[in-house]
């Protein structure tokens, strides 16, 4: 990962069946973690267009 932890961006990082998701961003004292499992559907997410890290507008 290239970018700097403590930016206030969040980073989100799916499982390959989408079923649960987990989410880091730092809110000025400490990281804030978030895991999300669901239990029917999957989470939907844009296509990669390369490999690598993948940014979507807010």
């Amino acid at each position: 990962m290239r970018a700097e932890p403590r930016s206030r961006a969040l980073f989100a990082f799916v499982s390959k069946r989408g079923l649960s998701m987990k989410a880091l961003t730092w809110d000025g004292t400490g990281t804030i973690v978030i895991h999300k499992k669901l239990d029917a559907g999957r989470f939907e997410l844009p296509r990669a267009t390369g490999p690598g890290e993948q940014h979507v507008p807010s």
